[in-house]
């Protein structure tokens, strides 16, 4: 394939992996190419962004559930199932240039799964020549080293509390402890437990932010509390 168009494929690859979940729908939507989601059975499309709607010149009520076949012309080159066939069934990926009313594309197909039951789909899209194919490239390599980064993050917020049940949890599996400190150990299993707790709601907070938009619930925050904490952690290791 051409290495901006794998690039863009195994991209969004990794992102088409949920279910088709609403933020899937809405990383096809911010794009600005036609793009839609394919079954590898059947062609029929389960997802398509606006762009391929109107690339379509059909309301996405009318693209979604249809083949390519029943929505373009015969002469089209979306239109001839043959490289949705050969790619369903293992071939190489198609990446090849094609005009489309005087204008040129790169459309490419890409199989891939959809999920823990390990359906083929079909990704396919036209990415615009030149600028507009770079510019959707460095948007999405920048959505995905910002969910690095969260990953990064959320694993080292984790690794601090879940060490600290670790230990304790193996103390008290050792046995030979005594009351008092079976019930401190306890005590301090409970407190980690609690705050991972909180960072995992933290993070499905996080995770709907833009769902939420203006009514996410704002409340004061007691530095001093705040601070008192943190000294208090950091004196009982």
């Amino acid at each position: 394939m051409d290495r901006r168009s794998e690039a863009l494929a195994q991209l969004l690859e990794t992102a088409l992996s949920e279910r088709f979940a609403a933020p899937v729908v809405e990383l096809l939507e911010a794009l600005p190419m036609p793009l839609a989601v394919v079954h590898a059975v059947d062609l029929r499309l389960v997802a398509a962004n606006e762009a391929m709607c109107t690339f379509l010149d059909r309301p996405r009520k009318e693209v979604l559930g249809s083949r390519f076949s029943d929505l373009l012309p015969p002469v089209h080159p979306l239109a001839d199932p043959g490289p949705f066939r050969e790619v369903a069934a293992g071939s190489a990926a198609v990446d090849q240039p094609v005009v489309v009313e005087g204008e040129a594309w790169r459309w490419f197909v890409r199989s891939f799964k959809g999920g823990e039951q390990g359906v083929d789909y079909l990704l396919t899209g036209l990415m615009g020549t030149g600028s507009r194919g770079e510019e959707a490239i460095a948007w999405l390599r920048e959505a995905n080293a910002a969910k690095t980064d969260f990953l990064k993050m959320a694993a080292h917020e984790l690794r601090t509390p879940l060490g600290v049940i670790h230990g304790y949890g193996s103390l008290l599996a050792q046995g030979g402890l005594g009351a008092e400190h079976q019930r401190l150990a306890g005590l301090r299993v409970y407190e980690k437990a609690r705050q991972l707790s909180r960072l995992i709601t933290d993070m499905m907070l996080l995770a709907r932010f833009d769902e939420l938009g203006p009514g996410l619930p704002r409340a004061r925050v007691d530095l001093r509390a705040l601070v008192k904490e943190q000294v208090d952690e950091v004196r009982r290791k």
